[in-house]
């Protein structure tokens, strides 16, 4: 994001699977599964203040990895899934400056997109 703001880019999109989508929208700056840890906690409070389903937010604490957190979320619940793409914006903007034009899109396991912030 920084090299792209350095060489003068206007817009970067940003186009990723769930895990991915998750670490960026909470402002991780190394998403390689080596370099940092998935939160899911994060998601499951996220869940939580927008279903207001306690036991949902309570399996999504205890997925076992971003993919099986998006089993439960990804068909029913798409104002998380928008939550985290827009997540990804907020921090990819601040990381890279406000010059850089940022689209987040996400895509499901089967790769058809579940959220684009530029519809």
């Amino acid at each position: 994001m920084q090299t792209a703001a350095e060489m003068a880019f206007k817009r970067v999109v940003l186009a990723v699977f769930f895990g991915k989508a998750v670490k960026m929208s909470m402002g991780v700056p190394h998403t390689h599964a080596a370099r940092s840890t998935l939160l899911l906690d994060r998601l499951a409070d996220w869940t939580e203040e927008l279903t207001g389903q306690i036991q949902l937010a309570a399996a999504v604490r205890k997925a076992n990895t971003a993919r099986h957190a998006f089993d439960l979320l990804g068909d029913g619940h798409p104002a998380i899934i928008a939550r985290v793409g827009q997540g990804i914006v907020t921090h990819a903007t601040a990381f890279a400056g406000e010059k850089l034009m940022v689209r987040s899109m996400i895509f499901d396991y089967q790769g058809a997109i579940v959220y684009d912030s530029e519809p």
